[in-house]
């Protein structure tokens, strides 16, 4: 009951602080309008894009030298209408060999994700996101149509460092680890693809710079913690991460989590994550934690740890070299559900990802790679055989 009434009291204040904010800046920013008489330009499109602010390299915001603009200058233009813009990506994968008899040797076609995205901008500080989603199912026994979903449906107010979403759209779970990781088309970043949270939530979030430099970054958000399906319980989530921005190489950031779901079980994840880029070449370094108390549900509760490292290495203007290996300490419950790559549920396991990523212009990219898994068993058990699936990925955008 307290850990409930606390997330309930810490959904409240997220949504009062924003909406503090978001009573108090508008005028501001339109006292400045009105003295300023030029506007403010519209910032990055895409809110995947704050999130490495320091270590990717934002987008210039041109400043008024103080000169009497023209009249052509001074005429306000009317927002535009909107933007189309989407993505494909999927593979031609082979099994070469896996734990369970009866994958060894399938092959096919799959579409892991197709988007399809329109956003308005509305005025200066406000705009809205509305993106539809499919996938083929991924299950390998189950053949079934791809259905579109919704993904993101948010509007969302921007300020000078501080952005209010209200909808659905990302919490920070992996957001700044997925966009600095930058290959969310050859496998998903290591917290999503174990299960360990969901890509989408339905509440309100607020994110931006604690410091004039913008050394500091946060994101913070409550909501139903049911992903982008609707909510039938009671329990609610919250989410924040913290990031420090040493320079423009070297970034470390800090992340919590509370869940308490709606059949009773309650997840709480640590993680802690640091990116290094010079030169093209990038590297991460990350480890999480999950606690699951199922003990309100006659379960049996359980802990998993993770450790993630990646290095992306460019070869030439077209080809880079990417590496990755995740290491899961402990067996994880679900497993055998991972859709595209299921893992044993009853071992420890190691995935060890490779690809060369060939660069064709105009959005196009295609990319020969692989995923081996190695286990482990635990309590003295057999270990599972090993899972090697070989891939030709592709991917392409528009917009």
């Amino acid at each position: 009951m307290f850990r409930q009434s606390l997330v309930g009291r810490l959904s409240f204040g997220a949504v009062l602080f924003a909406s503090i904010l978001l009573l108090a800046s508008p005028a501001t920013a339109s006292v400045a309008v009105a003295q300023d008489g030029t506007g403010s330009k519209q910032q990055s499109e895409q809110d995947t894009q704050e999130t490495v602010a320091a270590t990717i390299e934002a987008p210039s915001v041109s400043e008024d030298a103080g000169e009497a603009p023209s009249a052509e200058e001074g005429a306000q233009e009317a927002p535009p209408a909107g933007k189309f813009s989407g993505l494909m990506f999927g593979d031609y994968y082979y099994i070469s060999t896996h734990r369970r008899e009866e994958l060894n040797g399938q092959s096919g076609f799959w579409f892991r994700r197709i988007y399809f995205t329109y956003e308005h901008k509305l005025s200066d500080n406000w705009d809205t996101r509305f993106r539809l989603e499919g996938n083929s199912p991924g299950r390998f026994t189950v053949a079934d149509t791809i259905d579109p979903f919704v993904k993101d449906a948010y509007l969302r107010w921007r300020g000078d460092s501080t952005s209010i979403y209200l909808g659905i759209s990302s919490p920070p779970t992996w957001n700044y680890v997925e966009d600095f990781w930058g290959y969310r088309w050859l496998e998903k970043t290591p917290l999503d693809l174990q299960r360990f949270g969901s890509s989408r939530d339905f509440g309100v979030a607020v994110r931006g710079s604690l410091d004039s430099g913008k050394k500091l970054n946060y994101h913070v958000m409550a909501g139903n913690g049911s992903g982008s399906k609707s909510e039938i319980g009671k329990g609610k989530a919250v989410y924040g991460s913290l990031r420090y921005d040493f320079s423009e190489n070297l970034s470390v950031e800090g992340y919590i989590d509370y869940k308490n779901r709606d059949r009773g079980s309650k997840h709480v994840t640590y993680q802690g994550f640091a990116a290094y880029q010079s030169g093209g070449t990038r590297i991460g370094l990350q480890y999480a934690r999950q606690e699951v108390d199922l003990s309100e549900v006659d379960g049996e509760d359980f802990d998993m740890n993770l450790l993630s490292a990646f290095v992306v290495q460019p070869l030439n203007e077209k080809l880079t070299l990417v590496v990755r290996a995740d290491r899961m300490f402990d067996p994880n419950p679900a497993g055998e559900v991972i859709a595209y790559l299921p893992f044993a549920s009853n071992a420890k396991s190691l995935l060890v990802l490779a690809g060369v990523d060939i660069d064709l212009g105009f959005g196009i990219h295609l990319m020969p790679n692989f995923e081996w898994i190695s286990y482990e068993a635990v309590d003295g058990g057999a270990d599972p055989d090993d899972d090697l699936m070989l891939r030709g990925t592709f991917y392409w955008s528009w917009g």
